[in-house]
């Protein structure tokens, strides 16, 4: 199956899941839209150039499911983010690695004051990763490009701090978040890909293109909306 329809896939199953959740128990639903930084670890940034760190885009929709005495409003949330970043390796590689993945979220929230909300959370879910490199100092090479998929789980913390009411069934927030993320590496190989002669590709018939580590800090901040 293709990167393309594995991801569609797995969003419409996710989707159809959070529905269900939703009819039975949900009192409350949620959408939040933002963004963030994923912190890389030392073995990336060998592979693929200077980069420390990524950022993404996310989107997030969610259903509140019920209250558990103790220890607060149980939550059930559809998470997608998408990223990237391209570096330079050995003087002459160009990379490009983009980076698409998606969670079903667990989460507890417990009021901390009148608008401040606090929240911790635990997700599993997939990431897919494609990979480009270029070698810059040949004109006679052929770019290599792989995909590959991984698991991925996180577990993590933060607030929300709602702003307005806009209407009497829409509320108006913000969120802040730091999560931990743990996700099998990414091992890449290719053959060069097929193309035009004004074509820059690195000048192998074919290639290890090693293995990528994308676990570590992601950090996270967003708008979202309750009804």
């Amino acid at each position: 199956m293709s990167q393309k329809k594995t991801v569609l896939t797995v969003i419409a199953a996710s989707g159809l899941c959070v529905a269900l959740a939703a009819e039975a128990h949900a009192d409350r639903y949620q959408v939040s839209l933002g963004g963030g930084s994923s912190a890389l670890p030392s073995e990336s940034i060998d592979a693929l150039g200077d980069a420390k760190s990524y950022a993404r885009a996310d989107l997030e929709v969610g259903v509140e499911l019920r209250h558990v005495p103790i220890l607060g409003t149980t939550e059930i949330a559809l998470a997608w983010d998408t990223g990237g970043f391209s570096g330079t390796s050995f003087g002459r590689i160009d990379s490009d690695l983009s980076l698409d993945t998606v969670m079903v979220l667990a989460r507890v929230r417990r009021d901390i004051r009148p608008r401040l909300t606090g929240f911790g959370e635990f997700g599993m879910g997939v990431q897919w990763g494609n990979l480009k490199l270029n070698d810059a100092g040949s004109e006679l090479a052929r770019r290599l490009e792989d995909s590959d998929k991984a698991a991925a789980s996180t577990i993590g913390a933060g607030v929300d701090f709602q702003l307005t009411n806009i209407a009497s069934s829409l509320k108006l927030g913000v969120r802040a978040k730091v999560n931990y993320r743990v996700i099998s590496s990414h091992d890449f190989s290719a053959t060069p890909k097929m193309g035009g002669s004004d074509e820059l590709v690195l000048s192998t018939s074919s290639a290890d293109l090693g293995s990528v580590n994308t676990s570590g800090l992601a950090f996270g901040a967003a708008l979202v909306g309750r009804f």
